[in-house]
Order: structure tokens, then C-alpha cells, then sequence
């Protein structure tokens, strides 16, 4: 069978009134039919789906139970918390409702407090559980003799081996360490002589020279026999 979605891949299809199968496996994976074997069973003219086609997951009597407990490779400690953790709160909202249906009613609210009571005293002494012995209890205790599990060697990455990556710390060091640069007017590190605002007053100032710790930039010399042998190669060019 082709599919219109799916128009490079051919499906295989085995159907009857009381069955169908779709080479997609998708029933086996996630118990629900694929739109093939819904067109092959239309095809049979099917208008109810056969029971084994319908799985209790996906029915009003599907078992009421958290997911986890079903999971393999499940602890039986675990399992007992869960369903500790389920009864718990069924207990409570029992609790709750009775306290509903008392209200301000003091009669009641004493039968209620008198069977609470009752119920401390016939459970006896508090079976506190800490918060260690829980996980302990859920992941396992703390393993008691030496590690024998040590830190793997480090492995060296690819490249020359040369370079690393420099961290934010260490950038901030090196460029703490730098001089700043300050401004030639007034020695400040803000700004600089082109932003300056004391950079009007140097102007009026005459004894004031902004240039005077600039560098002079030198000339470059030119060789007057090189001058003289270009020159006269450009006018042998030109006659």
C-alpha cells in the first residue's frame, strides 16, 4: 500500500474483519492503528473496531496507578513509596471531606477529634523517617568501603596543542594589569585630547602646546643620483 504523506516508501498491510497490521509497527510501538490500517479495515467495510484492537491504556478500565510503577528495572522500595505517597493523600482527602460534612457543628467535631485521638493512640509511637533514610530508601544506601573510581586522564584535544582557551577570569587580569591610556591635556583616563574639556582653555592658552610630547615624524632623504638616473630614464622613454 502507498501513502500519500509518505509517497517513496511502500507498506505491507495484513488485514481481515477481526485483525490488522501495518509493516510501520506502529500498533506494536504505540498501540494505536496507523491511518493504512484504518483505510484497509474501511476497505473490509469495518464500522466498529475489533476489541483486540483497542488496549486497556486507552479504555475507562485502564488501571489507576502512576506511571513509574510500571517502569522495569524498578526498585521495590520505590514501589512502596508510591503507593505509600497514593494512600496518603486518599487518607487525606478522606479527612478532609469528613471535616466538610462537620462544619461548625461541635457535636460532630468532637466525634471527629475523639477518632483521631483514638487513631494516634492505637498507632503508637511516631515512626519518624529522615530525610536521609528517604533517599536512602529510594536510591540506596551510601556505599561504605574505599572508591576504587578515580578521575580519567585528561585527553588532549585536536590542533597543534599550543593554543587554550583563556578564561574570563584570566582576561580580566591581563587587562588589569595594562596601563591605561590618559588623556595628553590633563592626565586623565576617561578620554582623550580630542575629547577633552579642557581642550578650549589649551587653545587660548599660547604657552600651551597640545604637540609638544607628539614624536616629529622625520622626513624621508632621497638620494639625488637615484633622482637623477629616474629622471633621465623617463625622458628616454618619452623621445
Amino acid at each position: 500500500m502507498k501513502d500519500v504523506m509518505l509517497k517513496d516508501q511502500l507498506f505491507k498491510v495484513k488485514v481481515s474483519r477481526n485483525h490488522a497490521e501495518c509493516s510501520c509497527k506502529k500498533f506494536v510501538m504505540c498501540g494505536i492503528l496507523c491511518r493504512r490500517a484504518f483505510c484497509a479495515l474501511t476497505h473490509y467495510e469495518v464500522t466498529k473496531l475489533p476489541r483486540n484492537l483497542v488496549i486497556n491504556r486507552w479504555s475507562k478500565n485502564a488501571e489507576n496507578a502512576p506511571s513509574s510503577i510500571k517502569l522495569l528495572g524498578v526498585s521495590d522500595d520505590f514501589k512502596r513509596m508510591e503507593t505509600a505517597s497514593l494512600n496518603q493523600t486518599k487518607i487525606w482527602f478522606s479527612f478532609q471531606k469528613s471535616m466538610n460534612k462537620a462544619r461548625v457543628n461541635l457535636d460532630k467535631l468532637a466525634y471527629v477529634e475523639k477518632t483521631v485521638k483514638q487513631l494516634v493512640s492505637n498507632l503508637g509511637d511516631d515512626s519518624y523517617l529522615s530525610k536521609k533514610a528517604h533517599i536512602e530508601m529510594l536510591m540506596g544506601p551510601h556505599p561504605r568501603e574505599d572508591l576504587t573510581i578515580h578521575v580519567p586522564k585528561e585527553c588532549s584535544n585536536k590542533g597543534s596543542g599550543l593554543k587554550r582557551l583563556v578564561s574570563a577570569r584570566e582576561k580580566a587580569i591581563n587587562n588589569g594589569n595594562k596601563q591605561p591610556r590618559k588623556c595628553k591635556l590633563c592626565n586623565s583616563t576617561v578620554h582623550d585630547a580630542r575629547t577633552c574639556p579642557n581642550k578650549n582653555e589649551a587653545r587660548v592658552d599660547p604657552n600651551f602646546d597640545i604637540n609638544e610630547d607628539r614624536p616629529k615624524k622625520k622626513k624621508a632623504r632621497v638620494d639625488p643620483t637615484c633622482y637623477s638616473q629616474t629622471m633621465n630614464q623617463d625622458c628616454r622613454r618619452e623621445g
